[in-house]
């Protein structure tokens, strides 16, 4: 079984209780996916989706920095590490650091609840705008 990397750009996948990645982890965790990285979240943040190690990179505007950045990724020697350089600056020491290793999601024990959906049945004068 290869190894994987993963990119994905989605608003907030980190958020408690909202699992847009499912669809994408299943597949994923099929092989030794070794980090999945993802943006939109304006913040560099260490992650971890169900079990698959993860890191979201700042954006690339000032928008919650003094000045616009972004992150150099680096993997070298069995590892895959992120710093970070604003415009026109040095670059910052590396702020996290993912060792690439075997993973077998398969044989985890580790069950994740999937999305619940019976919000929808206590408002039920709610309608979809589109779908």
């Amino acid at each position: 079984m290869g190894s994987c990397l993963d990119s994905v750009h989605l608003p907030g996948p980190w958020i408690q209780g909202f699992r847009p990645l499912v669809p994408s982890l299943v597949p994923l965790k099929k092989y030794s996916t070794q980090v999945i990285l993802c943006g939109h979240g304006h913040a560099n943040r260490d992650l971890v989706f169900e079990g698959v190690p993860g890191v979201m990179g700042r954006s690339n505007l000032g928008i919650r920095a003094p000045v616009s950045g972004f992150n150099l990724v680096e993997v070298k020697e069995g590892k895959l590490t992120v710093s970070e350089r604003a415009t026109e600056q040095q670059t910052k020491p590396a702020w996290t650091s993912v060792v690439l290793q075997r993973h077998d999601y398969a044989s985890e024990t580790n069950r994740f609840p999937c999305p619940d959906f019976s919000v929808n049945s206590r408002y039920p004068g709610v309608k979809s705008l589109w779908t």
